[in-house]
């Protein structure tokens, strides 16, 4: 027997059509007007029809026995307790080249990594694989600060790893740069020792970019260099190296105009390569210690403005594109059903500070009270008691429970583990039902017409 999925969503329209979403598998189905009424009946009454395979398929029937929160909650789990992958964020430098006034990550200590840190993670990942009875997957993903300021010794680290793990486990890179130092020559370097996921950053085009992303010694804007850079790449990488190449365009209230132009001039350098990726995402207020945040508070946006404006962005990306799928165009309208909010929420994952020091976020690293323990020479690890609140589950933290009754929890898990444990918010969140109904309506009255998406 079935029983109707408790994460579905139902959204009625003028013309007699509707709309359903499931938040547990991220399904999505327009019905036509002459089926809504035997598709509603099956869902409330299960009633047998031609509709209840798909409907089941889909998740939008589930089995009478099933406990969907018990599902989630496993999904959850089995990716938080997985030591498949160890993945170890390194800041190489907590510093950085650039000035932007916005950036959060405000308690540099003005240091490089020394190199017993880079030693001790050595030790680290060789502890973690010496009883490990299959192959693992080591992931270092290199951050800051400004990363490259360290290019020699990501490039050495990485290829002194590459050789010491041989073959005992895959190891994959990835750096998120604000892309001023990201040279071919760079770029070949850190391909050649696995590093293969590289994301820049823009903030609109010439004019705003140079603005807020200013040289810290004064010299003014990067806007022309991080553009040689990606120009370069596109034309001196081969067709058969396999990589992915991030563009994030950052915008605020007084930027995001620009923002358009910028896709097109980018769009113009990748074409078609779908190695590279054009994301946009809002300047939000990040709760910080930096008095120079509050000269660019009224230029940031609210949350669900900045929603807003990220998916009327999204879909021009994707509208110019070669690739442009109005189906796929969902996924700008509507969150999908995730395992974790932040990738950093699992027990085998550490970022790593330039003196050793363990975190948990990096938008707290620098900041000792936040330390959840330092990394040894051995590759053990010293805990502090900071460090069992973070390593706690989701599902087993204090003010999780209005979480857990929410139909959005599929999709967010619990949001910002940093909110909920800092700053004591039972609901951090960037939506909520309603507004996931308000998303539906908005997809159906600008692509349904456009498009095919029926049971």
């Amino acid at each position: 027997m079935y029983k109707e999925s408790y994460y579905n969503f139902k959204c009625n329209f003028e013309d007699g059509n509707m709309m359903l979403y499931n938040s547990k598998t991220g399904a999505v189905a327009v019905i036509e007007k002459e089926h809504v009424k035997e598709i509603s009946d099956v869902l409330e009454t299960q009633i047998d029809s031609k509709f209840t395979g798909v409907l089941y398929t889909q998740g939008f029937l589930t089995d009478d026995s099933e406990d969907e929160l018990a599902y989630i909650r496993r999904r959850y789990d089995n990716v938080h307790s997985s030591q498949k992958t160890i993945k170890v964020v390194m800041m190489p430098a907590e510093f950085c080249n650039l000035a932007c006034p916005y950036c959060f990550i405000y308690n540099y200590r003005n240091k490089i990594m020394r190199q017993e840190v880079f030693d001790n993670v050595v030790s680290y990942i060789e502890k973690k694989l010496k009883d490990a009875d299959e192959k693992r997957t080591v992931l270092i993903s290199w951050y800051g600060g400004e990363p490259l300021l360290m290019k020699n010794q990501i490039i050495t680290f990485m290829d002194l790893l590459r050789g010491r793990l041989h073959s005992r486990a895959e190891l994959k890179g990835s750096i998120i740069t604000n892309g001023y130092y990201l040279d071919f020559d760079v770029f070949s370097k850190l391909y050649e020792n696995k590093v293969t996921t590289f994301q820049i950053t823009f903030d609109g085009d010439q004019e705003f970019h140079d603005t807020t992303r200013m040289l810290k010694d004064g010299r003014g804007g990067t806007f022309d260099v991080l553009i040689n850079n990606i120009k370069t790449i596109k034309q001196q990488a081969s067709e058969d190296m396999k990589f992915d190449f991030l563009i994030r365009i950052n915008f605020m209230k007084n930027t995001y105009t620009s923002v358009y132009g910028l896709i097109d001039k980018l769009n113009s350098i990748i074409g078609g390569d779908r190695r590279f990726f054009i994301y946009v995402r809002p300047v939000y207020n990040y709760h910080t210690c930096r008095p120079d945040n509050d000269e660019i508070t009224g230029d940031v946006f609210s949350i669900r403005e900045g929603l807003k404006v990220q998916t009327e962005l999204s879909l021009y990306i994707q509208k110019i594109s070669e690739s442009y799928n109005p189906v796929m165009s969902l996924q700008n309208y509507l969150p999908m059903p995730a395992t974790r909010w932040c990738s950093e929420d699992g027990e085998a994952s550490i970022i790593v500070g330039y003196d050793g020091s363990i975190y948990f976020c990096d938008t707290m690293v620098g900041d000792e009270k936040f330390c959840v323990g330092h990394l040894e020479a051995d590759g053990t690890i010293s805990i502090t008691e900071e460090d069992n609140r973070w390593r706690t589950s989701v599902f087993e933290m204090d003010n999780i429970g209005k979480c857990l009754k929410c139909k959005c929890l599929p999709t967010c898990m619990g949001g910002c583990k940093r909110e909920r444990i800092y700053l004591k918010n039972p609901t951090p969140c960037l939506y909520n039902e309603s507004d996931i109904l308000e998303f539906m309506r908005t997809f159906y009255e600008n692509e349904y017409c456009n498009t095919t998406c029926q049971v």
